[in-house]
């Protein structure tokens, strides 16, 4: 006969359970038994494995870093402008916030997947494509310089095929314009009448001044009779200010590359690749015709029919100063009027003068928006490099 009992009680619910040794646990509430003061362990089970953050949607982040890796390419492209004509042309004139797409795609899914570091690198390609890709500008240098001293003068250039008398002469009036730089403008009997009243307008009518013109000189000499090729306006004039200096007055209007981009679409490369030296070759006739007379300031104004990364611009850099990109807030597009996205007018200045403030102004009726500057000439020397 036993001399234990036949069973143990559940010490939680108090039911009777079999003293068998398998039964280790309540059959009524799943209490685990005790015995001589040792507490039965259930059988361990194995833990889950943890997961790894980087193989949970590691495509999302190959899909990040590939979007960064594009935008930053881009920025290297357009601010070197080095390569064949065919790619740096549609980069440099095309419209640029479509790169946005990429990132904003990619940072849109980060946010589904809650994936932040992700976000994290949509947002910096988002920034660098708003920011210097498309060539937002904010004049820090302007804003931590003192204000300089000397003569005013404030220009303002208009390509007007099509434009609106009346709206151009407020501006005028309003913006207290002196010196009006015209590219591709008839002048039609509002306006004619407008500038009567105390202008000083060029032989070719392609330059108005408020102050006295002394001699205009001759424009450039036609190179070429090839329709895509023809050969930029220019004229120049020399006035004198107030203050009795003498300054150099231009209007510009260089050649277009439009017929070699149509032809690109057309999958021929080879109007671009013909247009694109040309393009440099009339742009280096009109810096070398302003800076004739070193001891003449210049400012110029006109539709240069290329943004400012072109490596021509660069190149002379330590010549003139583009006004938006010294004293310019925003991102100073200029064409085509209605939905901008490319900045090809552009207000010239030699070493000579400092731009206080450049700005684009209102829809005159053209495909281009008119682009004015204020300009400070220096009293006696020229501005540090």
């Amino acid at each position: 006969m036993s001399s234990g009992p036949a069973f143990w009680r559940c010490s939680k619910c108090g039911t009777p359970n079999p003293s068998a040794s398998y039964m280790t646990q309540c059959v009524s509430c799943g209490e685990r038994r005790r015995a001589a003061g040792v507490v039965v362990e259930p059988k361990p089970t194995s833990a889950p494995k943890p997961k790894t953050p980087l193989r949970k949607h590691l495509w999302l982040t190959v899909l990040g870093v590939v979007s960064l890796a594009f935008v930053v390419l881009m920025l290297i492209i357009i601010r070197g402008a080095s390569g064949p004509p065919w790619l740096i042309a549609p980069l440099l004139l095309g419209p640029r916030w479509p790169w946005l797409a990429p990132s904003a795609a990619v940072g849109l899914l980060a946010l589904i997947f809650r994936r932040w570091k992700v976000l994290g690198l949509s947002l910096l390609g988002l920034a660098i494509v708003a920011g210097p890709i498309m060539d937002f500008h904010i004049p820090w240098y302007r804003y931590l310089q003192p204000k300089p001293q000397g003569q005013v003068v404030r220009i303002m250039t208009f390509n007007g095929v099509k434009y609106n008398a009346e709206v151009l002469r407020k501006v005028v009036t309003q913006e207290r314009i002196d010196v009006l730089c015209f590219q591709e403008l008839a002048m039609d009997d509002k306006l004619d009448e407008f500038l009567r009243g105390g202008w000083h307008i060029s032989r070719s009518g392609k330059v108005a001044s408020r102050f006295p013109i002394l001699e205009e000189y001759p424009g450039m000499v036609q190179q070429s009779l090839d329709a895509g090729r023809y050969v930029g306006e220019f004229t120049r004039v020399r006035v004198k200010l107030p203050s009795g200096r003498e300054v150099l007055l231009a209007s510009v209007h260089l050649p277009t590359v439009r017929p070699g981009l149509e032809r690109m679409l057309e999958k021929k490369v080879d109007g671009i690749e013909m247009i694109w030296p040309w393009w440099d070759r009339q742009m280096g006739r009109v810096i070398d015709d302003l800076t004739q007379q070193r001891n003449l300031p210049f400012l110029a104004g006109g539709d240069w029919n290329m943004p400012r990364e072109h490596p021509k611009f660069r190149s002379y850099g330590n010549l003139f100063s583009i006004a938006f990109e010294e004293a310019g807030f925003g991102y100073g597009y200029t064409r085509p009027a209605r939905r901008s996205w490319v900045k090809i007018d552009h207000v010239l200045g030699s070493s000579h003068w400092v731009f206080n403030r450049c700005w684009v102004g209102p829809d005159m009726g053209s495909d281009h928006l008119p682009v004015i500057a204020e300009a400070v000439l220096l009293n006696g020397s020229e501005k540090a490099q």
